[in-house]
């Protein structure tokens, strides 16, 4: 879900050769002149478009959840499962594949992107049984995680060629909206349609389709900024690494963003079911809305937080975690739907402002030479923050029902977080001056 849930695509713009090819189109116009669309500035919003659509409908099936577990009638557990499969098909192909696109062109693998989500729908079309379930989520974060990367280049160079000399934060914006208002709004609209479409299990995702294909034609008219030129070389696989210098502090800014996912984690995996069971809610529109506000409060917070410094997002992160937390375990506890929400948009706010801290606390400590493998490294522990947690959940529930596992994940979460920010907001370490020489 969160491929980044943050300033992922603020993160990759500066990690991808993007920057220097989006000069190379800027001076050149398009990399395939007579190819596409004539207007750089126009196929920035269309892959905007893209981006924000996939994003959407691969966020679709959180709020269809209940009615699967309803169907098929298996536990709370399958469900995290479910869910903790998705992200490992994002992060799977982030690693592996997410800089294809150098290779093969920014089009190309937008377009295959798209096709790989279409997949997954036709797999949820197909059968709404837990295996096809598994296999859509998989399918479709394979999808994701080969869009993100290669959406986010191609805005930076569209952009760049469009508006040259402009500053590209306009770009990053557009990504960081896309991909996180995609997070957003996806459960949102699958609460609608589960709310008051028939068969919501098969006919939601034969609109998402409808939606891909004429997405699909819409991809073929933005132009291609990667030149053949610069698509050759080996594709080889970007080795994990990481930062030379204060080892232990990145450390710390990968375990935090590891709770920040987590915070995302359980409301996404979990907040439906508790809400269908626990509250007596079974509203598939406010299990949608539900998901829907953490991850829109987080990306608000982001935004506001563009100019803050690491430490200061970080420190607002720390502490608004563990209060969420504990609003929402009081919720939870009390069957108060109102402090449960409550706690949901605290915490989601809190998280994302951690997030946006342990980006740019990774993004100080690491040298241009070396930021593949550390990115690769601190996305690694990040995702898995957002699949092995909730899958632990589930496991809990099973033995102690969802409330005390909810406890006890709070308390696990805000332990790790509480050892992980003192090592994060410490102040970064000075070299000394080096001596006069007389």
């Amino acid at each position: 879900m969160l491929e980044s849930m943050s300033d992922t695509s603020t993160l990759a713009s500066r990690t991808a050769p993007g920057r220097a090819a989006a000069r190379h189109a800027a001076g050149r116009g398009a990399a395939d002149p007579g190819r596409g669309l004539r207007s750089h500035g126009t196929g920035f919003w269309l892959v905007t478009g893209v981006f924000a659509l996939i994003t959407v409908i691969a966020s679709l099936p959180t709020p269809l959840y209940p009615l699967y577990r309803q169907q098929d009638h298996f536990s709370t557990l399958m469900i995290t499962v479910a869910f903790g499969v998705y992200s490992a098909g994002v992060l799977c192909t982030l690693l592996t594949a997410g800089h294809l696109s150098d290779h093969l062109g920014r089009r190309t693998v937008i377009l295959t992107a798209v096709g790989v989500q279409l997949a997954a729908t036709a797999v949820y079309i197909s059968s709404s049984s837990l295996p096809a379930l598994l296999t859509g989520r998989i399918v479709s974060g394979m999808s994701v995680g080969l869009l993100t990367s290669a959406a986010t280049a191609h805005l930076g160079e569209l952009h760049a060629a469009a508006r040259p000399g402009a500053h590209p934060r306009r770009a990053e914006m557009a990504a960081v909206a896309a991909n996180l208002g995609g997070i957003a709004l996806g459960p949102l609209v699958g609460g609608m349609l589960a709310q008051w479409m028939p068969q919501p299990l098969r006919y939601s995702f034969v609109a998402a389709a409808a939606l891909m294909v004429v997405t699909a034609a819409l991809t073929l008219l933005v132009p291609e900024t990667r030149t053949r030129e610069q698509r050759t070389g080996t594709f080889r696989l970007r080795p994990l690494a990481l930062p030379a210098a204060q080892r232990g502090r990145f450390a710390a800014a990968v375990f935090a963003a590891l709770a920040a996912f987590a915070v995302y984690g359980l409301v996404n995996a979990t907040g439906p079911t508790f809400l269908a069971v626990d509250l007596g809610r079974p509203s598939h529109l406010l299990a949608g809305f539900l998901a829907c506000v953490g991850v829109a409060a987080g990306a608000l917070v982001q935004i506001a937080l563009v100019q803050a410094q690491a430490r200061t997002a970080s420190a607002l992160g720390v502490a608004g975690v563990p209060i969420g937390l504990a609003l929402l375990v009081l919720g939870a506890n009390q069957s108060s739907l109102g402090l449960f929400l409550a706690g949901v948009i605290v915490s989601g706010a809190g998280a994302g402002a951690l997030f946006k801290g342990c980006i740019a606390t990774m993004a100080q400590l690491t040298a241009p030479a070396e930021r593949a493998g550390v990115t690769a490294t601190f996305f690694t522990g990040a995702y898995l923050g957002l699949s092995v947690p909730a899958i632990g959940l589930g496991v809990a529930a099973q033995h102690i029902g969802l409330v005390h596992a909810l406890d006890v994940f709070a308390v696990v979460v805000v332990v790790a977080l509480a050892a992980a920010g003192a090592g994060l907001l410490r102040r970064p370490q000075v070299a000394p001056p080096a001596p006069v020489q007389a």
